[in-house]
């Protein structure tokens, strides 16, 4: 035949009306991604894998190799997958998208069956692949192309023959070919030793700029078949056709947050009368401060919908808390022709809702803990910056009650004398008198007898003299909403008091009723500990409540209004 054709098939769908059932199923997809990952489900589909056959005559087993749809139909046991290489070409002056993988591909004869059999129920005893009825054919009119041209050579196969199926929007039946190599070349298509290529063309150049770049391809192949990429089941590369520059290589998907569950289950239902089981893998990470975290369905390693929220029986704690990110991935779910959800009215649903929410008890438990922890973080943060805050408002406060800091090396006033050079000596076990120094003015020494002088700017006194600890107090201390450890310098607050509770619960966002009430409290213990060392040192008598009373004010007040808390 012309044009290396060897063979031509009187390829027909076998469905009435077949032209508007066509654009029917290609209105079956919201958006051209989800048109689009069809044509790569369908490679993982026909992926090459490695089954264990017992030899009839001999009784040796036989390791033999064929693709993954057939090995599914055929109830073999596959006891490798071959990691399969799936490369997205685009070219925008031809305006193109061409998907090539290495898979198994198909013989001329199966290609022939695949058109015959859109619509009916050829997912019977294949529930183990990702597809079912071939809508996905039709896709790339949803992806906004006009035609889509399948070339596919069948693993193991010692002729140089390929077998072609092209497709058109506006035609109601396929065009089905075997060519040689020749008549490969006349198309501009290179030869390949097995697998498919599909090509898609007619696109608007907009439609390519818009949804179809390679930084888009990456982020949507990534995103839907993460569980194949990360188990190394596909390689993936995009890239521009006829371009020097390497393809990107397609990463699987990467979380925010901790690993906070990764396991595998076996799942059991019933069907037919028959008792079956299927597995499903979880792959959780917690991000305590997120907000918008989801969960995505997969089935079989294909993502079907992006959060599992958009299933109503799961549209409850934890799924929807914005915390939770990753992957659920049964093996065994029936999906609706889109594939974009799963079907209710199979005990396979059922089976799967079950084993999902065994989880949400144990998830919740991890996001309150979490959640405690990150709070405690972020109080214990809060603490500290207002500690360094209340050194400011300290100095106002050294300011009105000098007595607070005469005598400490480091503040603000001492009583000093102006001096030259250090005449102290340390001979014979004696101490040398330490001068103190401020930039750019003279050297003073320390005497009881001078003057209280400006000496140098004061040392954070506050922040370096305490520690903060956010912590739950212990029985007989539960009504203490904060204490002061002198031994140790620490300021510990009460978490499980029911002030400190309330606070949080009317906390928004900002978190400033929280804020305000730490801030009182440490204030409180700050000014405390302060006033008690001024005791201590003879600098005031215990009787002076009132500076401590005027202290914890100041600090408190000034402190908040520093850090905007006051409005």
């Amino acid at each position: 035949m012309d044009g290396g054709i060897l063979k031509r098939f009187d390829a027909r769908y076998e469905i009435p009306d077949a032209l508007s059932v066509i654009h029917e199923i290609a209105g079956m997809y919201r958006h051209p991604h989800l048109a689009f990952k069809e044509y790569i489900s369908n490679s993982v589909d026909n992926r090459v894998v490695i089954v264990s056959r017992q030899d009839p005559a001999s009784g040796k087993i036989k390791k033999i190799m064929m693709s993954l749809i057939d090995a599914v139909k055929n109830k073999e046991q596959i006891i490798e997958e071959i990691p399969e290489g799936i490369i997205v070409s685009i070219n925008k002056s031809q305006r193109t998208i061409s998907i090539q993988d290495d898979g198994f591909g198909l013989s001329p004869e199966e290609v022939d069956a695949i058109p015959r059999s859109i619509g009916t129920s050829r997912s019977k005893g294949i529930e183990g692949i990702i597809g079912g009825k071939a809508f996905g054919l039709f896709s790339f009119v949803s992806c906004g192309a006009n035609q889509m041209l399948w070339v596919t050579k069948k693993f193991g196969s010692t002729s140089e023959q390929y077998t072609l199926c092209r497709m058109r929007k506006d035609e109601s039946l396929p065009d089905i070919t075997v060519r040689n190599v020749e008549g490969l070349k006349l198309i501009g298509v290179n030869p390949f030793a097995h697998g498919s290529r599909i090509i898609l063309s007619g696109f608007e150049e907009e439609q390519i700029e818009r949804y179809f770049t390679p930084a888009q391809i990456v982020d949507l192949t990534s995103g839907m078949f993460s569980p194949l990429i990360r188990s190394g089941t596909i390689k993936a590369g995009v890239g521009y056709e006829a371009k020097s520059q390497k393809d990107i290589i397609v990463p699987s998907r990467t979380y925010k947050g901790e690993l906070v569950l990764e396991e595998q289950l076996e799942v059991e239902f019933e069907e037919g009368g028959q008792a079956k089981k299927g597995k499903l893998d979880v792959l959780l990470y917690l991000n305590p401060r997120g907000t918008v975290e989801k969960v995505a369905l997969y089935n079989k390693g294909v993502r079907v919908t992006e959060s599992l929220t958009h299933i109503d029986d799961l549209d409850c704690e934890p799924w929807n808390t914005g915390k939770l990110s990753g992957e659920v991935n049964p093996s065994f779910l029936t999906l609706v022709p889109a594939r974009d959800a799963p079907r209710r009215d199979t005990n396979r649903y059922k089976a799967f809702v079950q084993a999902v929410r065994k989880y949400e008890s144990r998830l919740s438990q991890i996001i309150k803990d979490a959640k405690v922890t990150e709070e405690k973080h972020e109080s214990e943060e809060f603490g500290k910056e207002f500690l360094r805050t209340i050194d400011e408002v300290f100095r106002e406060v050294a300011d009105e009650y000098p007595v607070l800091v005469e005598g400490r090396n480091g503040d603000d006033l001492q009583k000093v004398k102006a001096g030259g050079k250090e005449r102290a000596s340390a001979r014979m076990g004696g101490e040398r008198q330490q001068p103190v120094k401020a930039p750019g003015r003279r050297v003073y020494f320390h005497d009881e007898e001078g003057e209280a002088r400006v000496v140098r700017r004061a040392r954070k006194i506050i922040s370096s003299a305490y520690n903060l600890e956010f912590v739950d107090f212990d029985l007989g201390k539960e009504n203490l909403m904060s204490e002061l450890d002198t031994t140790f310098k620490v300021i510990r607050i009460n978490t499980a008091h029911g002030n400190y509770k309330s606070a949080l619960e009317v906390s928004g966002k900002d978190k400033k009723p929280l804020r305000r009430y730490e801030a009182l409290l440490i204030s409180k213990e700050a000014a405390t500990g302060e006033f008690k060392r001024a005791v201590d040192e003879n600098l005031i008598p215990p009787s002076d409540i009132h500076i401590l009373t005027e202290m914890t004010a100041a600090f408190y007040q000034r402190g908040i209004r520093l850090k905007g808390l006051d409005r």
